[in-house]
């Protein structure tokens, strides 16, 4: 197996190597809806196990509850394409996941361990990337039409383990996204503002009930009188939740602290289309640019358009998962509104980058369309773009 040449300059200075990498692709499962993939550890044996971004620990199904030190290998086939040292995984009873009918799994490959690595998911060819980084700067991957969004982990705490406490660290991703948006810059900014974190072990988006009100206008007894199917997180049981669909969901990278990502994601349009932004419009909206002197400033964070319906399922506000998420995510989010999860994630190829600092999104669906971000150093910027067909 090749090694990452990070885990081969910690063995030469005489520390563990924290992660090898084959960097051949791995077979991933998305037929129950979470991002599946083989693994193995020790005395546990091989399982069908979760790979989960809003998970931040790793989990191994057992009778036992307690914690183990063990090594982890992610598995194509007979191979092993990734191994994991000193991965302190916490013991319990794991179950089912999906929606409808579950499918069993042997554990969940948390945060703590997803966070060491890069990976990318081309969801077309049922498969995953992994790598020590994503290579290529930021204005590499713009200059190819990349979304690129930059993140900061959030996060961290600690859980009652038996007597014991365990500290976790930050690991949750969270993007910002508009939903409901008219598509037209001669409109102006519509939409409603959304906050999601990424949640790669569940398959539907997950709606809370009270962002779900907020962003359709629906009373609670609309969403009673939707279709209900079962939700499996991994745990005991099953949660019933509400179906419903959205009109469309566009992830807009926030570029400033006083744009929402719905104001975001029209100036990106406005500057895709006129190459700068009228002063009036600037003002109107708050947007701090200068689109009018000789040198003007006014830059528009990197978004991916679905301008189709989106299937998510709506969740109790007082659910467990939602509680301990908007708990540990403030003050540095107001409100997580609900999880985005493997099926909408599956509309694009999919590059994690918790060494970067950043997750790329290129679009792998119909009726998707990714915008670069653009810089405002100069008026160019957007023009460029353009001619290299980064706004088609």
């Amino acid at each position: 197996m090749r090694a990452a040449a990070l885990a081969l300059a910690l063995a030469a200075c005489g520390q563990p190597a924290p992660f090898t990498i084959d960097t051949n692709p791995v077979a991933i499962d998305l037929s129950a809806g979470p991002l599946a993939i083989d693994a193995e550890v020790g005395e546990f044996g091989r399982f069908h196990a979760v790979l989960d971004t809003a998970t931040p620990v790793t989990l191994i199904d057992s009778t036992e509850v307690g914690r183990r030190l063990v090594t982890v290998d992610l598995k194509d086939g007979a191979a092993t394409r990734a191994r994991f040292t000193l991965v302190s995984a916490v013991l319990a009873p794991v179950t089912d996941v999906g929606e409808g009918t579950p499918v069993p799994i042997g554990g969940v490959i948390g945060a703590d361990v997803l966070s060491r690595i890069a990976f990318r998911i081309d969801p077309n060819l049922g498969q995953a990337l992994l790598y020590p980084a994503i290579a290529g700067t930021n204005a590499a991957h713009e200059d190819a039409c990349d979304a690129v969004f930059p993140v900061s982990v959030s996060g961290g705490g600690q859980y009652a383990l038996g007597n014991e406490t365990v500290l976790y660290q930050p690991t949750r991703i969270a993007l910002p996204a508009c939903v409901g948006d008219a598509a037209d810059v001669g409109t102006g900014p519509s939409g409603k503002d959304a906050l999601f974190v990424v949640a790669t072990g569940i398959g539907p988006t997950v709606l809370g009930r009270g962002a779900w009100k907020r962003i359709t206008g629906a009373s609670d007894a609309d969403i009673d009188a939707l279709p209900k199917t079962t939700l499996y997180l991994g745990g005991a049981g099953g949660v019933s939740v509400a179906q419903g669909t959205l009109p469309d969901l566009a992830l807009a990278a926030r570029e400033a602290d006083d744009r929402g990502p719905c104001l975001e994601l029209y100036l990106s349009r406005l500057l895709a289309q006129a190459a700068s932004c009228p002063q009036a419009v600037s003002d109107a909206y708050s947007m701090s640019c200068d689109c009018v002197s000789q040198s003007p400033t006014c830059s528009a964070g990197a978004a991916v358009e679905l301008r189709r319906t989106v299937d998510v399922v709506i969740l109790d506000d007082t659910h467990p998962l939602l509680q301990s998420i908007r708990n540990e995510l403030r003050p540095a989010f107001a409100e997580v509104d609900g999880l985005l999860g493997m099926k909408t994630l599956a509309s694009f190829l999919a590059d994690v980058d918790y060494p970067g600092g950043r997750v790329i999104l290129r679009c792998a669906s119909a009726n998707c369309k990714q915008r670069a971000h653009i810089n405002g150093d100069n008026r160019d910027r957007a023009r460029e773009l353009s001619a290299l067909g980064c706004f088609r």
